[in-house]
């Protein structure tokens, strides 16, 4: 069995576990009363999705430890780049999310009880995709830059294509983006 099929496997029985409980739920419910799912339920699922996100991201770089790694092109480094940024995207969301709920649980508006659990896992995902994103961005560079130095206009001759940038201005550049995106999300409070 190849590396690749192990890891379709492993996400299809991760998948089909998750379904068969859904499924248990759904047709074991009671559909006269005015609740017909327990409290325990959202939270199980949130919880079983998590330990399968953490299951596979655990397994899956020990499965594909010894797959031979193929060289970059422009089409998997904009891959690569879309990537980053849809995640920076859901961790800046559910921070957002974490802070409001927190907010509303300030207030009364929220019951504690249910605002801890929801809270916890919130944080969990943040940490799972924050540590993805901070994995994305410490990808070794492109053998050859993209594109060719060559090709590039001297507007700005201060800066070379091939000068990494620090880790001082990576952190200051996303500090900045980071309180942005607060900023914004805390304009419709």
């Amino acid at each position: 069995m190849t590396p690749r099929n192990k890891v379709a496997a492993l996400v299809l029985g991760i998948s089909l576990g998750y379904g068969i409980f859904i499924a248990y739920v759904v047709l074991t419910s009671d559909t006269k009363s005015k609740h017909p799912f327990p409290e325990w339920v959202p939270l199980a699922a949130l919880g079983y999705m998590l330990g399968g996100i953490l299951l596979a991201s655990v397994l899956v770089p020990r499965i594909l430890r010894n797959e031979p790694k193929p060289l970059p092109n422009p089409a998997s480094t904009a891959i690569l780049a879309y990537s980053k940024w849809k995640t920076i995207y859901l961790v800046l969301v559910w921070c957002a999310f974490f802070i409001y709920g927190a907010y509303e649980t300030a207030l009364g508006r929220v019951q504690w009880q249910r605002a801890v659990p929801a809270g916890a896992i919130l944080l969990v995902f943040i940490a799972i995709f924050a540590r993805s994103a901070y994995r994305m961005f410490n990808v070794e560079a492109p053998i050859a830059p993209y594109p060719p130095p060559e090709l590039l206009q001297d507007s700005v001759p201060h800066i070379s294509p091939d000068e990494p940038v620090s880790n001082h201005q990576r952190n200051l550049r996303i500090l900045l983006i980071v309180a942005a995106a607060v900023l914004f999300l805390l304009r419709f409070l």
